[in-house]
């Protein structure tokens, strides 16, 4: 049984969470993830194996603290709160396997005090939050969500705040509203330089240096600088904000990009001070480690499925390579341009399950052939669809780090390069309409022409293409000296295996489910009357029925709600709510917007650009329309008026009788072509016969019949 990071067990009614395997694979570290004072425990594999066997302990894969949180959600001052956990624990959670066992972790933790100035109550606590929780970042996140005084200061009183001073005699002062104000004016004044968001270099001064004209023009003995001979007398120790204050509430006030801005303007700090983390790709340690990924697109055209005839242009292939193994770990191929949305599809068959993948294709491997299907510790990218502010989320709920290569250095992503070559040598010789340099030019072939090959077709041959590539040699790997003296074969999937087996503690398993909610984009919908709104769409969800929420709506009542959804089809979109533990609910269009069932973002957005343009340009006809039957209406009542001109006094008395006459009027034109359908014979009368062969009596039924019909006749007015 093959143990990975992560993974949870039942044992004696106790859960556990294994956080590192051996590599020898003797042994495993584990902690209880319920205990509030646990600590980390090493087993033997020996010991693990015959409770597994005997049916004593239970693996679960149902993980309680697999909670999706979007960055854009977390409040900021949370952030601040995990990111100072994370600096703490960085280093101890790295140092493997010696913060596992006891006698190592003192000294580890002793360590950690003195670097971070942080208590060992605070370390432990933040340990087991990280280890419990599903070792990511987003573990260290504070459980706020039902604790009171959510985002207020503490208010000051007379007694001091904060840890005593450990040197010389001043003990400080509290900093008040007033204090701040000076300040964030002294940032602004001293340290940012008044560059502003222009093109200015202007970098001001220190942090020191700015905190020291604070003091001096803001908390200085003004009379004294009356005097031409004297620099002025600050005020005592006692009655200023320290240095530290200073500093601790600049990083309150400002974000590092707001004052990079500030200090060197936004060209400057868009062209050379965004976040760049490029590393090179020597440095592994194992399977998992580091993952590259990168988009081409094939030189290959391609058809519709539904119709042959039809050449659809040529696909993108997205592709994820471990650097150390060179196994590669996700695909995508696709008609969508390179972007956070596709790339994201790469992400998602990352963490697949590849031979349950190979089989949508009627491909059957076994499981050696393609292994990977796990979480790593860090992804390579290009810039631009690795930059997008979605990849916060990624990374902070799968404690990934996303890494971006500089501009125009395509080399710093060598293997996954390397991989695309590979691809197309193999296209070259066996697919239809592959695409040779120069068939633009006068007298050439239009490859195009060749397409035969469907989306389907062409994913099965990469598909068959990357597991030839695992089970195949590479004759220029640069092997390490453990694989050497191992005698391990430079095969991607035996290379993957060894590292599993020699060098472990790096691969971790999430869900699919995971990973396709979280690379979802974010916006917000608006519950109104018709349903939720989101993209000229409307859309409805159990919750939404349930609770009633379109009825409130309809009193006036809207209100904003998240919605998580895939740009390609906005069929269904999701509700995303709760805070921690984040649920998405599926949302389907409402009649309404049946429509747009099946399209893209970028079609609905299309169709609405068209029906604002036709409005616009059947505006001017429409009005002449609505014209044209205004004249119209006047003209026949001015032709009424014309006729009613010399006419008699109207008489109110006889209308009754002028009903009866207009009425037997209507009727006769109304039936006039009943009269021509009946010609007969002239001279010729019809006879009547009694079908009883007598006249029937003055008060027989027959006649008392007639009178009652005639009666009602009278009163209808049809005399």
């Amino acid at each position: 049984m093959l143990l990975v990071r992560r993974m949870l067990f039942q044992w004696e009614e106790r859960l556990y969470r294994i956080l590192w395997v051996e590599p020898t694979g003797l042994s495993i570290a584990v902690i209880d993830v319920n205990e509030e004072k646990a600590n980390p425990t090493l087993i033997s594999m020996t010991e693990f194996s015959e409770q597994f066997d005997e049916n004593l302990i239970l693996m679960i894969k149902e993980d309680p603290y697999s909670a999706m949180r979007d960055e854009s959600s977390i409040p900021e001052k949370y952030k601040q709160i995990r990111d100072k956990a994370w600096v703490s624990i960085q280093e101890l959670i790295n140092t493997e396997p010696q913060i596992y066992i006891r006698n190592g972790r003192g000294k580890l933790i002793l360590q950690a005090i003195e670097k971070h100035s942080v208590g060992k109550k605070y370390l432990y606590k933040q340990l087991r939050r990280y280890w419990q929780r599903g070792l990511i970042k987003n573990a260290l996140l504070p459980d706020y969500e039902n604790s009171g005084g959510k985002d207020s200061e503490r208010q000051s009183s007379d007694k001091k705040r904060g840890r005593p001073r450990k040197y010389g005699d001043a003990t400080g002062k509290n900093v008040t509203d007033e204090d701040k104000r000076s300040i964030r004016a002294a940032i602004d004044l001293y340290y940012h330089g008044g560059a502003g968001d222009d093109d200015s270099d202007n970098t001001g001064d220190s942090l020191v240096g700015a905190h020291d004209s604070m003091v001096k023009y803001f908390y200085s003995d003004h009379e004294a600088n009356e005097h031409p001979d004297t620099q002025g007398r600050i005020l005592p120790e006692d009655e200023y904000p320290s240095l530290g204050q200073f500093k601790y509430w600049y990083r309150k006030f400002y974000k590092p990009s707001q004052t990079a801005i500030k200090k060197h303007g936004i060209n400057e700090f868009n062209n050379n001070m965004r976040a760049v983390l490029g590393t090179s790709t020597a440095e592994t340690i194992g399977p998992g480690y580091r993952y590259q990924i990168d988009a081409t697109m094939a030189d290959v055209y391609l058809v519709a499925r539904n119709n042959r005839s039809h050449i659809i242009g040529r696909p993108i292939i997205y592709v994820i390579i471990d650097v150390y193994s060179r196994v590669v770990a996700g695909i995508y191929i696709g008609l969508e341009s390179p972007s956070w949305t596709s790339a994201g599809m790469a992400l998602i068959n990352m963490v697949e399950d590849k031979v349950e993948y190979c089989r949508k294709f009627g491909i059957e491997i076994e499981d050696y052939q393609w292994p990977s299907h796990h979480m790593p510790q860090r992804i390579l990218g290009d810039r631009g669809e690795m930059e997008t502010a979605l990849v916060d989320t990624f990374e902070n709920e799968f404690t990934v780090n996303v890494e971006n290569t500089p501009p125009y250095r395509a080399d710093w992503k060598g293997a996954v390069e390397q991989r695309f070559r590979l691809i197309h040598i193999t296209l070259k010789n066996s697919a239809p309409a592959y695409v040779t340099p120069g068939y633009r030019k006068r007298g050439k072939k239009d490859y195009r022409l060749d397409a035969k090959l469907d989306i389907d077709q062409f994913t099965r041959i990469i598909i068959r293409c990357l597991i030839g590539y695992n089970t195949a040699e590479l004759p220029t790997y640069d092997r390490d000296e453990f694989s050497v003296d191992h005698d391990v074969q430079a095969i991607p999937a035996e290379l993957w295996q060894h590292g599993i087996v020699n060098r472990m503690g790096n691969l971790r398993e999430f869900s699919t489910e995971d990973v396709r909610y979280s690379v979802l984009r974010r916006e917000q919908g608006t519950v109104t009357e018709r349903g939720i709104k989101f993209r000229h769409c409307y859309y409805s969800c159990e919750t939404a029925l349930n609770e009633e929420w379109f009825e409130k709506a309809r009193s006036g009542r809207s209100w904003k709600v998240d919605i998580a959804f895939d740009p390609r089809n906005l069929t269904t979109v999701f509700l995303v709510t709760g805070e921690r533990k984040k649920r998405y609910e599926a949302c389907k269009l409402t009649p309404y917007s049946r429509g747009f069932t099946g399209k893209s973002l970028w079609e609905i957005e299309e169709i609405k650009e068209w029906e604002k343009n036709q409005t616009a340009l059947d505006s001017h006809s429409q009005r002449q329309k609505r014209i044209d039957t205004t004249q119209a209406i006047e003209d026949i009542v001015n032709e009424a008026e014309e006729m009613a001109v010399g006419r008699p006094k109207l008489q109110v008395k006889d209308v009754k009788e002028n009903q009866k006459r207009e009425k037997a009027e209507e009727r006769r034109k109304e039936t006039e072509w009943l009269d021509d359908k009946s010609e007969p014979d002239e001279g010729k009368t019809a006879e009547i016969h009694n079908i009883h062969g007598h006249k029937p009596k003055a008060n027989s039924r027959h006649n008392k019949l007639m009178n009652k019909l005639k009666k009602n006749r009278s009163e209808d007015g049809d005399e």
